[in-house]
Protein backbone atom coordinates (compact mmCIF):
# COMPACT_ATOMS: atom_id res chain seq x y z
CA UNK A 1 0.00 0.00 0.00
CA UNK A 2 1.64 3.35 -1.12
CA UNK A 3 0.41 6.95 -0.71
CA UNK A 4 0.54 9.13 -3.39
CA UNK A 5 -1.44 11.81 -4.49
CA UNK A 6 -4.22 11.52 -1.49
CA UNK A 7 -5.29 8.42 -2.58
CA UNK A 8 -4.48 4.76 -1.63
CA UNK A 9 -3.37 2.92 -3.95
CA UNK A 10 -3.60 -0.85 -3.60
CA UNK A 11 -0.49 -3.30 -5.04
CA UNK A 12 -2.42 -6.16 -5.11
CA UNK A 13 -2.29 -7.55 -1.51
CA UNK A 14 -5.20 -5.88 -0.56
CA UNK A 15 -8.89 -6.64 -2.59
CA UNK A 16 -12.10 -5.55 -1.22
CA UNK A 17 -11.96 -6.33 2.47
CA UNK A 18 -8.26 -6.47 2.66
CA UNK A 19 -7.60 -2.87 3.60
CA UNK A 20 -10.45 -2.23 5.63
CA UNK A 21 -9.06 -5.37 7.85
CA UNK A 22 -5.22 -4.63 7.54
CA UNK A 23 -3.26 -3.97 10.83
CA UNK A 24 -0.41 -3.66 11.95
CA UNK A 25 0.83 -6.12 14.88
CA UNK A 26 0.09 -3.21 17.44
CA UNK A 27 -3.48 -3.35 15.67
CA UNK A 28 -3.43 0.40 13.71
CA UNK A 29 -5.04 -0.02 10.78
CA UNK A 30 -5.53 2.12 8.21
CA UNK A 31 -7.56 5.02 9.68
CA UNK A 32 -5.81 4.59 12.87
CA UNK A 33 -2.44 6.11 10.35
CA UNK A 34 -4.86 8.76 8.37
CA UNK A 35 -5.65 10.34 11.91
CA UNK A 36 -2.34 10.19 13.08
CA UNK A 37 -1.44 12.36 9.65
CA UNK A 38 -4.19 14.63 10.12
CA UNK A 39 -5.18 13.63 6.54
CA UNK A 40 -9.29 14.39 7.00
CA UNK A 41 -9.72 13.12 3.08
CA UNK A 42 -8.47 10.15 4.15
CA UNK A 43 -10.40 9.46 6.73
CA UNK A 44 -13.73 10.28 5.30
CA UNK A 45 -12.36 8.10 2.17
CA UNK A 46 -11.34 4.74 4.90
CA UNK A 47 -14.87 5.32 6.66
CA UNK A 48 -17.31 6.00 3.98
CA UNK A 49 -15.77 3.99 0.83
CA UNK A 50 -13.54 1.84 2.31
CA UNK A 51 -16.10 0.94 5.29
CA UNK A 52 -13.38 0.78 7.94
CA UNK A 53 -14.13 0.44 11.78
CA UNK A 54 -14.77 4.17 13.12
CA UNK A 55 -13.92 2.36 16.54
CA UNK A 56 -11.13 -0.23 16.07
CA UNK A 57 -8.61 0.04 19.17
CA UNK A 58 -5.19 -1.02 18.82
CA UNK A 59 -3.95 -3.50 20.98
CA UNK A 60 -3.67 -0.91 23.85
CA UNK A 61 -7.38 0.12 23.39
CA UNK A 62 -6.62 3.32 21.29
CA UNK A 63 -9.14 4.08 18.81
CA UNK A 64 -8.91 6.53 16.40
CA UNK A 65 -10.76 9.12 18.17
CA UNK A 66 -8.70 8.91 21.24
CA UNK A 67 -5.85 9.72 18.92
CA UNK A 68 -7.65 12.49 17.03
CA UNK A 69 -8.07 14.29 20.41
CA UNK A 70 -4.58 13.40 21.69
CA UNK A 71 -1.71 13.76 19.44
CA UNK A 72 -2.97 17.03 17.67
CA UNK A 73 -3.61 20.65 17.97
CA UNK A 74 -6.93 21.89 19.34
CA UNK A 75 -7.97 23.18 15.53
CA UNK A 76 -6.73 19.97 13.90
CA UNK A 77 -8.49 17.99 16.94
CA UNK A 78 -11.32 19.67 16.82
CA UNK A 79 -12.01 19.18 13.30
CA UNK A 80 -10.65 15.40 12.66
CA UNK A 81 -12.85 14.68 16.55
CA UNK A 82 -16.21 15.93 14.84
CA UNK A 83 -15.67 14.35 11.30
CA UNK A 84 -15.16 11.15 13.10
CA UNK A 85 -18.22 11.24 15.59
CA UNK A 86 -20.21 12.64 12.63
CA UNK A 87 -19.13 8.84 11.05
CA UNK A 88 -20.04 7.07 14.02
CA UNK A 89 -17.07 7.33 16.51
CA UNK A 90 -17.87 6.77 20.15
CA UNK A 91 -16.47 8.88 22.92
CA UNK A 92 -17.26 6.52 25.49
CA UNK A 93 -15.52 3.69 23.42
CA UNK A 94 -12.52 5.51 23.39
CA UNK A 95 -10.72 4.63 26.64
CA UNK A 96 -7.57 2.47 26.40
CA UNK A 97 -6.68 -0.68 27.96
CA UNK A 98 -4.91 1.40 31.11
CA UNK A 99 -8.59 3.56 31.53
CA UNK A 100 -7.00 6.69 29.84
CA UNK A 101 -10.28 8.86 28.38
CA UNK A 102 -9.35 11.37 26.08
CA UNK A 103 -10.00 13.98 28.72
CA UNK A 104 -8.38 12.28 31.45
CA UNK A 105 -4.81 12.83 28.70
CA UNK A 106 -5.74 16.17 28.09
CA UNK A 107 -5.82 17.06 31.72
CA UNK A 108 -2.85 14.85 32.31
CA UNK A 109 -0.58 17.25 29.27
CA UNK A 110 -2.89 20.32 30.57
CA UNK A 111 -4.26 20.49 27.35
CA UNK A 112 -7.35 22.72 28.55
CA UNK A 113 -8.35 23.60 24.98
CA UNK A 114 -8.64 19.60 23.95
CA UNK A 115 -10.36 18.84 27.45
CA UNK A 116 -12.89 21.63 26.52
CA UNK A 117 -13.51 20.21 23.28
CA UNK A 118 -13.82 16.62 24.94
CA UNK A 119 -16.69 17.87 27.22
CA UNK A 120 -18.21 19.60 24.17
CA UNK A 121 -17.58 16.52 22.55
CA UNK A 122 -19.49 14.41 25.14
CA UNK A 123 -22.52 17.21 25.78
CA UNK A 124 -23.16 16.66 22.02
CA UNK A 125 -23.20 13.30 22.30
CA UNK A 126 -24.91 13.01 25.81
CA UNK A 127 -28.53 13.42 23.93
CA UNK A 128 -27.40 10.76 21.28
CA UNK A 129 -26.60 7.14 22.09
CA UNK A 130 -23.09 7.82 22.97
CA UNK A 131 -23.79 8.77 26.32
CA UNK A 132 -21.37 11.71 26.68
CA UNK A 133 -18.10 12.06 28.84
CA UNK A 134 -17.91 10.46 32.89
CA UNK A 135 -16.09 13.47 34.49
CA UNK A 136 -15.56 10.91 37.34
CA UNK A 137 -14.19 8.27 35.46
CA UNK A 138 -10.95 6.54 36.72
CA UNK A 139 -7.93 4.97 35.01
CA UNK A 140 -6.36 1.51 36.15
CA UNK A 141 -4.75 3.26 38.69
CA UNK A 142 -7.94 5.42 40.00
CA UNK A 143 -6.95 8.74 38.93
CA UNK A 144 -9.40 11.10 38.02
CA UNK A 145 -8.68 13.92 35.20
CA UNK A 146 -8.37 16.42 38.33
CA UNK A 147 -6.18 14.43 39.86
CA UNK A 148 -3.72 13.79 36.66
CA UNK A 149 -4.14 17.75 35.76
CA UNK A 150 -3.15 18.57 39.33
CA UNK A 151 -0.44 15.73 39.40
CA UNK A 152 1.35 17.62 36.72
CA UNK A 153 0.71 20.93 38.41
CA UNK A 154 -2.12 22.39 35.55
CA UNK A 155 -3.61 24.65 37.52
CA UNK A 156 -5.62 26.37 34.86
CA UNK A 157 -7.21 22.57 34.34
CA UNK A 158 -7.63 22.14 37.52
CA UNK A 159 -9.76 25.16 38.16
CA UNK A 160 -12.00 24.76 35.02
CA UNK A 161 -12.39 20.38 35.74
Amino acid sequence: MTWRNNVIHEKGFCDGDGLRDLATTNGQTALHFAVERQHLPMVQYLVKEVKCNVNAPTRAGVTPLFTALVNTDEAIAESLAGELVKLGASLSGAVTNQGFTPLIAASARGDLPVAKLVVKLGATLGATLDGGVDLNATTRAGKTAVYCAAENGHDKTVNWL
